[in-house]
């Protein structure tokens, strides 16, 4: 009886072993970057957004939609931190790594999310801050079919478009591009 009891036990701890390597864990530090991209089989995305604490400490929100140019802006430090409550408050980190159909087509359209955070644990041995992220893909696998955590992805998304709504051509910072044509620099 014994035996069985631990090979349960054995079985349980294998099974939340496999079933945590696809999964995020809940997030750990300050967050540092918000990343959104939604594109179809070009390299251009439809839509993209990342907020980012650059090394400065200046809060940026990095736009663009359907177009090769990146228009940078300079936005309220509190952002990033409005994101991180709706990504705790929806559990996005219960998001799965990868989400695919079951025929694997990768040539229609396909969606990323990357949520990055950085700690300074007082146990580490180092002195450099340590980045943990959720991260999350798929491949012609509509966001709207997941569950409740994807209204955190769709809330985070609305509140970088109510700032937008907001910003002028003053708040621009910069302009890059997603992709350099060859032979230019």
């Amino acid at each position: 009886m014994k035996m069985l009891y631990a090979f349960s036990f054995l079985i349980t701890l294998f099974g939340c072993a496999i079933k945590s390597q696809d999964g995020n864990q809940p997030p750990k530090g300050e967050i540092v970057r918000y990343l959104y991209k939604y594109k179809n089989a070009s390299s251009v995305p439809i839509i993209y957004y990342e907020v980012a604490r650059n090394e400065n400490g200046i809060t940026t929100l990095s736009v663009s939609k359907s177009e090769n140019e990146i228009t940078i802006y300079k936005i309220d430090d509190n952002t990033l931190t409005k994101i991180d409550s709706l990504i705790k408050e929806y559990k996005v980190y219960k998001i799965k790594r990868s989400y695919r159909t079951p025929l694997d087509v990768k040539d229609g359209w396909s969606w990323d999310i990357k949520v990055e955070y950085c700690y300074s644990p007082a146990l580490k041995k180092s002195s450099e801050p340590q980045k943990n992220c959720i991260s999350s893909h798929g491949y012609n696998y509509p966001l709207k079919r997941l569950p409740r955590w994807k209204q955190g992805i769709y809330a985070a998304n609305d509140l970088i478009e109510s700032i937008l709504e907001g910003l002028t051509d003053d708040d621009i910072i910069g302009k890059e591009l997603h992709y350099k044509p060859k032979g230019k620099d």
